[in-house]
């Protein structure tokens, strides 16, 4: 490994996942592609992660220990730690499939990438030997996201999903009058925004390079818990949801999508540029904040007040027909998915 700037560094932050985060350690010492580093920073309550990570012996980890931080505090501690040419986020969840890093570093040589985005499996498979890579316009993105199609988030580059040159990282931090790269609520969602500002396009493979090997997440503990995790979004603050709704019409921070589409516009708000030309529709709008209540739904949480709110927005903002439209739409894809649920229950 070259020990002055290695070609990658990955960053894997994490809190009170002791159990899974072996995992993800071991998948990233088992790279074909051995230049790089591995930046932990353990926000852990307590010692449990500092005890798995003394079992590896390897001067490629390098690791940190905060505490009592947000998760966009954390993960910008940690970047800042890094020293490679390409940065990509290893998500404690997440497993590199073993040629990953070497696809990779192969399609920006290739295609002189800035930014490399790739498929994540839900489930294990047995990856293919190359990578099937294909550019995309950052324009054709960010169109897909403002109008709700359900393909954007696996081209979105989400630094969990994907990588990005320090010259262009560099330059997104420079931009925010923050100074970090990482910012707002959802840090991942906003780089990856931040990204498609700056660059033209991204190189995507439909071949996965990495799998989800758990089922935690903060999104779906706020979904169910509905405001006891917000500690892992927001600290210091007695009004825990400041922030997550400024922008956005419907006043409800619970509604996952809502709260990524505020940190959509805020991010548009302090960067203009290629962001300013894409804004959602209040009927784009309204159907994601629909499908977030399914997905809740689905998790077994409640979703009472979130359809009381988002009523009473397609009340005053969007013609009957569309109203009808966008009901019949929702009620279709709950009784798809529950119906046979409730009718086995009964």
């Amino acid at each position: 490994m070259n020990t002055e700037q290695p070609y990658f560094s990955l960053l894997l932050p994490t809190k009170n996942r002791a159990a899974i985060v072996a995992t993800a350690i071991e998948s990233a010492l088992a790279q074909s592609f051995t230049d790089f580093e591995l930046v932990i920073v353990d926000n852990d309550d307590s010692t449990a992660t500092a005890s798995v990570v003394k079992n590896y012996d390897d001067p490629r980890i390098r690791y940190f220990r905060t505490g009592n931080l947000n998760m966009v505090e954390n993960w910008e501690f940690g970047r800042r730690q890094t020293l490679g040419k390409y940065f990509t986020v290893l998500e404690d969840k997440i497993a590199f499939y073993p040629d990953a890093l070497k696809n990779i570093e192969a399609t920006i040589n290739r295609d002189n990438a800035d930014v490399v985005v790739w498929k994540v499996d839900i489930s294990q498979h047995t990856p293919q030997a190359c990578a099937v890579v294909s550019p995309r316009a950052s324009t054709v993105i960010l169109d897909d996201y403002v109008n709700g199609r359900p393909n954007v988030w696996d081209l979105l580059p989400r630094i969990i999903n994907s990588c990005i040159s320090r010259s262009l990282m560099n330059k997104i931090t420079a931009s925010f009058p923050s100074g970090n790269f990482f910012n707002h609520h959802s840090p991942d969602i906003v780089a990856a925004f931040a990204q498609l500002n700056f660059a033209d396009s991204v190189c995507y493979s439909s071949t996965p390079l990495s799998r989800v090997t758990s089922a935690a997440s903060n999104g779906l503990a706020m979904r169910i818990n509905k405001g006891k995790d917000l500690d892992y979004f927001v600290t210091g603050k007695k009004n825990k949801t400041e922030g997550f709704v400024s922008l956005v019409k419907i006043k409800n921070p619970f509604i996952i999508q809502n709260f990524i589409y505020n940190d959509y516009l805020e991010t548009q708000k302090l960067l203009g540029g290629r962001l300013a030309r894409f804004h959602m529709s209040d009927e784009a709008y309204s159907k994601i904040c629909l499908h977030d209540t399914y997905q809740t739904l689905v998790m077994g949480g409640s979703v009472g007040r979130e359809l009381q709110d988002i009523f009473g927005f397609m009340w005053c903002n969007l013609n009957p027909i569309k109203q009808i439209r966008l009901w019949f739409w929702w009620l279709r894809i709950v009784f798809r998915k529950l119906g046979p649920i409730l009718e086995h229950s009964s």
